[in-house]
Formats: C-alpha cells, sequence, structure tokens
C-alpha cells in the first residue's frame, strides 16, 4: 500500500497483537526498524484484525465484528488516518474479502454484503441469505477459518465456499 508492505494480526516475540497493524520501512519489506516503519493498535473494539484490502485510495482493516478504514496521510508522524465505519458487520477470515473494480464483496460473519469504503454496506439479499444467517442456518461456523470467497472470471461471479452443517470440510458453493 503507497509502498509500504502492511500486516495485520501479527506475533511479535511470541505475543500475539490480533488489533495490530504493522509496517515497514518505504519500499523496503525487510525493514521493520526505520523511523518510517511503525505499527497501530486498532483497540477501539476488541475484536481481531482478519484482513486488510486496499480500496480505491484507502486500505480497509476488516475484523471479526468491525471494519476500519485507513486513509493515507503519508507523514513520519502518522502514515495512516484510521476510522471505525462498520460497527456491526465482520468477516470470517482473510479469505472471504473479493476486490473487484472499487468495491468489496465480503461473506461476512452476519451477512454476505458489498463494501465500498464508507458508512454503510450493502447487503446481498437473496433467498440464500436465510439459509445462512438464521438460527437455523445450514453453515456449520466451526468450520469457519476455511470458508473462503472468489471471482471467477469466466463467469462474472464471486464464489462462496462453506461447509454445511456438520460437515468438517468445505461441501458448498454459493454463486453470485
Amino acid at each position: 500500500f503507497n509502498d509500504y508492505l502492511i500486516f495485520g494480526n501479527t506475533e511479535e516475540s511470541g505475543t500475539r497483537k490480533a488489533q495490530r497493524i504493522r509496517w515497514c520501512g518505504a519500499a523496503t519489506p525487510t525493514d521493520w526498524t526505520s523511523s518510517d516503519a511503525g505499527f497501530i493498535d486498532l483497540v477501539e473494539f476488541e475484536d481481531a484484525v482478519m484482513g486488510l484490502r486496499k480500496l480505491g485510495q484507502s486500505l480497509i482493516a476488516y475484523k471479526e465484528k468491525t471494519i476500519s478504514r485507513g486513509d493515507w496521510v503519508g507523514t513520519v508522524q502518522q502514515l495512516i488516518n484510521w476510522k471505525n465505519t462498520i460497527i456491526d458487520h465482520g468477516v470470517f477470515n482473510h479469505n472471504c474479502i473479493v476486490s473487484i473494480q472499487n468495491l468489496h464483496i465480503v461473506f461476512g460473519t452476519k451477512a454476505i454484503f458489498l463494501y465500498q469504503g464508507d458508512y454503510q454496506v450493502k447487503e446481498i439479499s437473496f433467498p440464500i441469505q436465510d439459509l445462512l444467517y438464521t438460527h437455523s442456518r445450514a453453515i456449520n461456523i466451526d468450520q469457519k477459518n476455511e470458508f473462503y470467497a472468489h471471482f471467477v472470471d469466466e463467469l462474472s461471479e464471486v464464489w462462496f465456499h462453506y461447509a454445511s452443517t456438520e460437515q468438517t470440510y468445505l461441501d458448498k458453493i454459493l454463486r453470485y
């Protein structure tokens, strides 16, 4: 992102820093100690960073229950200005975010939704939502770390892969 290698949810000196976002020195992905390398902990909410994706001129931090947008500042004092934009939608894991043009399609913890970097999400509405996100859902949430989504170029579709109830492997695909 703007000549910086950036990680979220790091492990440092044997300690997990689930809310941390860390960046290297400018254009030097092996330099983590210079004056322009650094980190920020997004601690306003306790959920862990699950994935980072570029969206337009911003970097989006998808967490378990929230979304934050990082706007580029580019100074030594502040590289990125972080704002919490969504507090009621998160993502299962980093493989559940699909970037298409200036839009992310997200296999989220509460819904499948579109996100454009602002203060709202647009939930995709179709009958399968009821199967995935109601109390009688047909999804095995214990397998959430294995779920993923990807764009299929040939069909111009996003496919969401998940485990159905009581399955320990991904056995279902939802096409959008």
